[in-house]
């Protein structure tokens, strides 16, 4: 951008300039004197507005020399500015269409507000792909500075939403402003993609069950959160405080992860003792959800897992990657 506004400031400068030297040394008015300036620079010979003095020629000459060639730099940088941007915005395009089209198994985040900011930060903490679909050039063009796959448009739109790989996806989250729109993303989700896992955000308490009926698995209030984490921090501030302390990035960071038992599981069919997944990975299952969404909490040490349990760990980072790799 310096590269275009410096030659037009000095482009503007001899526009000034000029049309104050015409002013003073010829008595002209201001029009006259721009008048003289712009008919000078653009060289289509008009004329001179009245008869100059030895003064005003001596400006006019050196207008010519020096301002005829400014003109010139100026629109020069200022075309070659817009190609660039045209052409470079072109090549960006292209080069976040093949990121798109290489992304499997991702996640989707419609909306960059505040919501959506704090959605993006957790998954970029946890190294999981993912893509974002806003309007807002201001979104649009942050996500361009931070390097995040992108799609600038609608997020219910259909075309919009291939563009960010919704058939390949793995999760979507509806997190714009307007739960009118959160609805209508997730209904046209759901057609896209009827195996999608779909968390979709409702700022008002009756919007939750017409998401439910559009397709969410899940859905989300901000504001009930927001809620009962302060009453939590009132009633039990201690152990709130241990929470965030011990889930806060870093080396000792914990991490409570869900890893469901395939047909091929080493650990399908033992027992939690049998399995030692506490002695092999350093990781506790705090539960287990079984195939039909009911959870056991606690599971005891004869529990038999099963084939497409999943189960619900706590341990550090390093552990809970080599609990995913065991299980």
């Amino acid at each position: 951008m310096r590269t275009v506004f410096r030659p037009l400031l000095v482009l503007a400068a001899v526009l000034v300039g000029s049309s104050v030297g015409y002013m003073l040394l010829e008595g002209f008015t201001l029009l006259e004197a721009l008048y003289m300036v712009v008919i000078t620079l653009s060289t289509v010979g008009y004329g001179e507005v009245r008869e100059l003095s030895t003064g005003g020629r001596i400006l006019t000459i050196g207008l010519i020399v020096g301002g005829v060639g400014t003109v010139g730099f100026a629109v020069g940088r200022l075309l070659d500015f817009m190609v660039e941007r045209r052409v470079g915005g072109s090549a960006r395009r292209r080069k976040m269409q093949k990121i798109l089209s290489e992304l499997r198994d991702h996640f989707i985040i419609c909306g960059f507000g505040r919501v959506g900011h704090q959605v993006a930060e957790e998954f970029q903490e946890h190294g999981v792909p993912f893509a974002v679909i806003d309007n807002n050039p201001e979104f649009i063009e942050e996500l361009e500075l931070s390097k995040i796959p992108h799609v600038a448009g609608e997020a219910a739109d259909d075309e919009i939403l291939e563009a960010a790989g919704i058939k390949r996806a793995k999760t979507l989250v509806a997190a714009v402003d307007s739960d009118a729109e959160n609805v209508f993303i997730t209904l046209t989700a759901r057609v896209l993609n009827p195996s999608l896992f779909i968390v979709a955000r409702a700022s008002e308490p009756e919007t939750e069950t017409k998401l439910r009926k559009a397709g969410a698995n899940r859905v989300v209030s901000p504001y009930v959160i927001g809620g009962r984490r302060m009453a939590a921090m009132s009633l039990k501030p201690a152990t709130i405080e241990f929470l965030d302390t011990m889930t806060r990035p870093g080396e000792m960071m914990l991490c409570i992860e869900e890893l469901k038992v395939g047909k091929n599981s080493p650990v399908a069919g033992k027992t939690l003792m049998d399995s030692q997944i506490r002695q092999k990975a350093g990781a506790m299952v705090l539960a287990v959800r079984y195939r039909d969404g009911t959870f056991e909490f606690n599971p005891s040490a004869d529990y038999e897992i099963q084939v497409g349990d999943w189960l619900i760990v706590l341990g550090t980072k390093g552990q809970c990657s080599l609990l995913e790799g065991f299980i």
